[in-house]
């Protein structure tokens, strides 16, 4: 992804344009499996960033208790703009390919 695809994806994510660019929303169909894996011999197999012991559920803790994207990557230095990125394409597939629970409408 170019220079001025990722200012553009920046801006999508942080409400500053309305829409996503096909461009950007191939990428971010695509990117996360560079980012994403799952190894049974690092904290038993749950998706984790790759590289490192991060788990994808931490981050969303993290994130759920109001972390910034800045506080995650100061705390975890091997995180990166992308690899945060690439947790929440990992979540939108899991979602769109129905990896979720149902919850009842009174909930």
């Amino acid at each position: 992804m170019s220079r001025n695809q990722k200012s553009s994806f920046h801006k999508y994510l942080l409400g500053l344009q309305p829409s996503l660019t096909c461009q950007d929303s191939v990428y971010l169909n695509t990117m996360w499996h560079e980012y994403i894996v799952s190894d049974k011999q690092v904290l038993p197999g749950k998706p984790i960033v790759k590289g490192t012991r991060i788990s994808v559920e931490l981050i969303l803790e993290l994130l759920a208790a109001g972390w910034t994207e800045s506080q995650l990557l100061e705390s975890y230095p091997n995180l990166t703009p992308d690899s945060l990125r690439a947790v929440f394409a990992y979540l939108k597939d899991c979602i769109q390919h129905e990896l979720y629970f149902s919850l009842s409408a009174s909930a």
